[in-house]
């Protein structure tokens, strides 16, 4: 149908594969919302970057964007 944007991919403990060889902008909320920090990750360690942004307890999901053009990518939340 006109309008429809493409169906949404979870990933579960993994990084989806568009996000390989990208930089990638982090944006750390906490539970109201509120921006707590910011990462970019240009080296390919972008796993690391959100296990350590999640080792704050104050984290409790993350917005990555392309960094280029700071579109949105995907929101990043903890496993439960």
């Amino acid at each position: 149908m006109a309008g429809e944007g493409p169906a949404a991919v979870r990933f579960v403990d993994e990084l989806p594969p568009v996000f390989a060889g990208r930089p990638i902008a982090l944006r750390i909320f906490d539970k109201d919302s509120m921006l707590i920090g910011a990462d970019t990750d240009l080296s390919g360690d972008l796993r690391r970057k959100i296990e350590n942004a999640f080792d704050s307890p104050g984290t409790a999901y993350i917005h990555a964007h392309n960094a280029m053009h700071g579109c949105f990518a995907a929101e990043i939340r903890r496993t439960p």
